[in-house]
């Protein structure tokens, strides 16, 4: 069992970049900077099943997408790979909860309950570049800090990022153990 804050090692790493080939803005700013942090990953294909399995056993997965990504398992559940993965689902609603008797569902509990400590996502709908900007802040300033800081604290500062921060800045939420630390890199 891991202690908290929970400490991850930023070099193992996984990340699927525009796996359906049509965010080409998307994929030109972040496959060199993504090259460059040496982190494992793919761009313009979509993900296998050993593709998901690499990505939700490392210690930090981002799917940089359309949506959460699940479409790709082809309806196995999430729930069926073993995980540890920190998941930055930085998609449209990647991160949104649907109401139900007995509490919420969605695509952020499949992934908690499957073992990630904590996800990332977005509520609603928005656009790639002002998506595109918060990531990328969030990932400079999470790098960059390493352990000085927790994820949660950087997301404020990512949302500034956004030319539209009250809208599209205000989207990403994180679920999970909020005090994450990033070392390694």
């Amino acid at each position: 069992m891991r202690s908290l804050p929970l400490r991850l090692d930023t070099s193992d790493t996984f990340y699927i970049l525009n796996p359906t080939n049509n965010l080409p803005s998307t994929q030109s700013l972040f496959e060199p900077w993504l090259s460059a942090q040496k982190w494992e990953g793919i761009a313009a294909k979509p993900p296998t099943t050993v593709d998901y399995k690499k990505a939700l056993a490392s210690d930090v997965f981002i799917f940089l997408g359309h949506g959460s990504g699940k479409e790709f398992l082809k309806g196995k559940p999430i729930q069926e790979f073993e995980s540890r993965a920190v998941a930055l689902l930085m998609g449209c609603s990647s991160g949104k909860l649907k109401p139900t008797a007995l509490g919420s569902t969605g695509t952020p509990m499949e992934y908690l309950l499957s073992g990630c400590p904590a996800v990332l996502g977005n509520l609603w709908n928005i656009t790639d570049k002002d998506c595109d900007r918060f990531t990328k802040k969030l990932l400079e300033l999470w790098v960059e800090k390493g352990d000085e800081v927790s994820m949660l604290s950087l997301m404020n500062a990512s949302r500034d990022a956004c030319k539209l921060k009250h809208l599209v800045g205000a989207a990403p939420v994180l679920y999970g153990i909020p005090d994450i630390l990033a070392n390694g890199t």
